[in-house]
């Protein structure tokens, strides 16, 4: 929302309202944009430090990685599935891995209930109950599984990005903003 057309001298031409969907136009004058002097009467291109750009103003070259399989198969689970989490996400681990699905992305939060939560603690701990479910339903597979899950580690709650194997956790990333 809000998406907005601005001139190149700041004056905001045009702008969406921010709930809405909406399509939004101005008549612009192209001569403006050839105008690369800021207010502050600096110029944009003068005074440009190319040094520090390194790696971006540099013509591509070839690179060395290889990917590490020829293709994946990804499936994303819309979490859409009626019933309790725990054994909504065990279900559609179970369809993934009869799919031959190799990477299955889980909607965050995927182990508690479409609420809010009143009680940290809990949440945390059905959390983990959902890695050691999902653990579970990977046995024997190479599938992976990423979710979030609410995380609680000496008073600190953390929304937590993860990534869940047969062999239990293997990967998590607390989001870097709050929640």
């Amino acid at each position: 929302g809000a998406s907005q057309i601005v001139a190149p001298d700041g004056t905001v031409l045009a702008r969406a309202p921010v709930e809405d969907e909406a399509v939004i136009w101005a008549d612009i004058e192209l001569e403006d944009s050839m105008n690369k002097q800021r207010p502050d009467g600096s110029d944009m291109f003068s005074d440009r430090r190319p040094e520090l750009y390194g790696p971006i103003v540099s013509e591509p070259g070839p690179h060395e990685q290889v990917p590490a399989a020829e293709r994946i198969v990804a499936a994303v689970w819309s979490g859409a599935a009626p019933g309790e989490p725990l054994a909504a996400a065990a279900a559609a681990i179970a369809d993934a891995r009869a799919r031959d699905v190799e990477f299955l992305v889980l909607p965050e939060l995927a182990f508690l209930a479409d609420e809010a939560i009143a009680d940290i603690a809990a949440a945390a701990a059905r959390c983990a109950e959902g890695i050691a479910v999902a653990t579970k339903a990977l046995a024997g597979s190479p599938l992976l599984v990423a979710t979030s899950i609410v995380h609680e580690a000496d008073g600190v709650v953390a929304h937590r990005g993860v990534l869940i194997s047969k062999n239990g956790l293997e990967m998590h990333q607390d989001a870097i903003h709050r929640c």
